[in-house]
């Protein structure tokens, strides 16, 4: 397994350690008794992996919060999860870093205090909601574009600090009015939201 770690990283190999194991469990599935449902094995090999590729990223050189950060954002393909290291990596000596991680967890700190849910437009009526929920759309999409350019996806994220600032700044997060309460936490949610599958910026350590 960790040789295979190893190549997959090295050469980037569009591996999905999911199918792959879908894939082997049905052929296996109906001509010999299996002792674990798929799920089970899956979660089994997922955190063995998980395991080997913490060792390959650490003899590599990538720190220990940084390994722990793109591992919690998802291990299906080990390819990306080198990639993710390395560029968070990199983006952690920009300028722009400070202003990265300050968006991420001013957003974070708060979000968790929500029922999560959808942003309803509608309720977006104070200047500060509405120019954060154009910030976080435009920063969908440039995330989307950026596809596995991660450098660039964080530069997206940290763009988005003054938009970030600037609604703490103007607003009570958690107003009285629980309908507001909730839009804004759900806004905050969406901002928390645009790392997913990057990585978990909560586990730096600044």
């Amino acid at each position: 397994a960790q040789a295979i770690c190893n190549l997959v990283l090295e050469k980037e190999l569009p591996l999905s350690l999911s199918a792959l194991v879908a894939e082997t469990y049905s052929l296996y599935e109906g001509k010999f008794p299996l002792a674990k449902a798929l799920d089970t094995v899956s979660a089994e090999i997922m955190d063995f992996f998980r395991q080997r590729l913490r060792f390959t990223l650490t003899e590599a050189g990538i720190t220990y919060d940084v390994i722990e950060a793109v591992l919690a954002a998802g291990i299906d393909q080990p390819a990306e999860v080198g990639k993710r290291a390395h560029a968070l990596t990199a983006f952690r000596k920009a300028e722009d870093f400070g202003a990265l991680l300050t968006a991420y967890t001013r957003a974070a700190n708060l979000a968790q205090k929500g029922e999560g849910g959808e942003v309803r437009e509608a309720m977006l009526t104070e200047q500060a909601e509405r120019d954060l929920w154009a910030g976080i759309l435009l920063a969908r999409q440039g995330i989307a574009t950026a596809g596995d350019d991660y450098a660039a996806a964080f530069q997206v994220m940290a763009d988005l600090r003054p938009a970030v600032d600037a609604f703490f700044d103007a607003l009570m997060v958690m107003a009285e009015d629980p309908e507001i309460r909730r839009t804004r936490l759900a806004l905050l949610a969406a901002v928390v939201a645009l790392m997913d599958g990057i990585a978990d910026l909560s586990k730096i350590v600044a």
